[in-house]
């Protein structure tokens, strides 16, 4: 059942591991669901501050919340490897309705793709929201049919330093800013 927001990260949340070393392979999130807006409501399948775990294999698929629907990241350094993302949402006017990633977090997301992440009624960034102060780094990752009202695919604020490396982008729709802002 749907959380009702008070606690962000809908499946799992990681706090500060400490150097611990975590490992989440081939696992699926499928409709995790937190209600509500803004930052109690963010990550509908993971929510990550300070943590670094390791995701391999694993699905994010129809998972929920008022910003990222999949996955919140703040601070840390998380990677994703073969990872999909696919048919994610956030609220009216949410961002990040794939991955929000902010708070000198520095996720690393190889070969992953990411399909029908938004809808028309989200604010920014329908598979992925930079929140201005992460640097996240994309390497061979496919984005595919995702929309929002700004960035349908991407949307960064000021200070992003988001990094793309050798990927794809196809069939995103942004109407207010374009696929990628």
């Amino acid at each position: 059942s749907p959380s009702d927001g008070s606690v962000p990260g809908g499946a799992l949340r990681f706090v500060s591991s400490g150097g611990a070393s975590i490992l989440v392979e081939s696992c699926e999130f499928f409709e995790n669901v937190i209600a509500g807006v803004g930052a109690t409501s963010a990550g509908g399948a993971v929510y990550i501050t300070g943590s670094s775990p390791r995701f391999v294999g694993c699905g994010f698929r129809r998972n929920e919340a008022g910003i990222a629907g999949a996955l919140f990241v703040q601070g840390g350094s998380p990677s994703f490897e073969a990872c999909e993302f696919e048919r994610n949402l956030c609220g009216p006017d949410g961002w990040g309705c794939g991955v929000v990633h902010e708070s000198d977090s520095a996720p690393l997301f190889v070969d992953c793709v990411w399909e029908s992440n938004g809808d028309d009624e989200a604010c920014c960034g329908g598979a992925v929201d930079d929140g201005g102060t992460a640097r996240a780094v994309y390497v061979r990752n496919l984005f595919n049919n995702s929309r929002a009202q700004l960035g349908g695919t991407f949307y960064g604020f000021s200070r992003a330093s988001t990094e793309f490396r050798d990927c794809v982008f196809r069939n995103s729709y942004g109407p207010d800013d374009g696929g990628v802002a």
